[in-house]
């Protein structure tokens, strides 16, 4: 009866509920892999509602056990979200969580994650203002040989974003552009991007236009031997 309440509480978004249910039932689960996943599920309901330090003890509980590697991978993965989003209040937790996403990089099992792992480096490097790993980290994600669409999409949209930020537009359209290549119009935030593409394909247009008109009138401007000589 939880396990039901916390399903329908999460179907209508009221995830402090929904942990609490599982919170509830999970005495009288006897099944150990059903524990842990349901520890999971309430790490990633208090992750989602921004309780982060809460959303780390549970990640801790279900690394604690002799869980699925998958499970525990997923868990380090979210841990380390949480604790970028913690940066200011645990520096030295972050250089730790980077020492065991670059630790997790040398084995062999998670060839296939890869790609999520330089993601998680990246953005833990972006929280502590190291911007040449930065960047370096989304190059590696992207290069990763098992990334998925969805991956390169994310990478490719995190590089675009730095470089809107940073005034580099013709940068910022180039990853816009690639992140079109890869990203599914399921997304939940493809109309959002899709309307800042379409507004800086404009902005780049019309810059373009102003360079070429001043270089035009510089030209008309010219003497005709100088202008030979151009």
């Amino acid at each position: 009866l939880n396990l039901t309440k916390a399903a329908v509480a999460i179907q209508e978004g009221s995830y402090e509920s929904a942990r609490k249910q599982l919170r509830t039932a999970l005495p009288a689960v006897s099944n150990n892999d059903l524990e842990y996943r349901y520890r999971f599920i309430m790490a990633q309901l208090s992750q989602e509602m921004d309780a982060y330090r809460k959303a780390i003890k549970t990640y801790n509980e279900v690394l604690s056990k002799r869980t699925r590697y998958e499970l525990a991978f997923h868990s380090k993965i979210n841990k380390a979200a949480c604790y970028k989003e913690r940066a200011d209040e645990a520096p030295r937790k972050i250089d730790k969580v980077q020492a065991d996403l670059r630790q997790m990089l040398k084995d062999d099992k998670n060839v296939d994650y890869k790609s999520r792992i330089y993601f998680e480096l990246a953005q833990l490097a972006r929280e502590t203002g190291d911007t040449e790993r930065f960047l370096s980290y989304l190059s590696e994600a992207l290069k990763a040989q098992q990334a998925s669409p969805e991956q390169k999409a994310t990478a490719y949209r995190a590089l675009a974003h730095y470089h809107y930020n940073q005034d580099h537009y013709p940068k910022a359209k180039a990853y816009y552009d690639s992140t079109f290549q890869f990203i599914s119009e399921d997304a939940d935030n493809y109309l959002a991007l899709k309307r800042k593409k379409d507004v800086l394909d404009e902005l780049i247009e019309q810059k373009q236009t102003i360079r070429l008109q001043d270089s035009l009138q510089q030209m008309a401007q010219m003497p005709k031997q100088a202008l030979k000589k151009q």
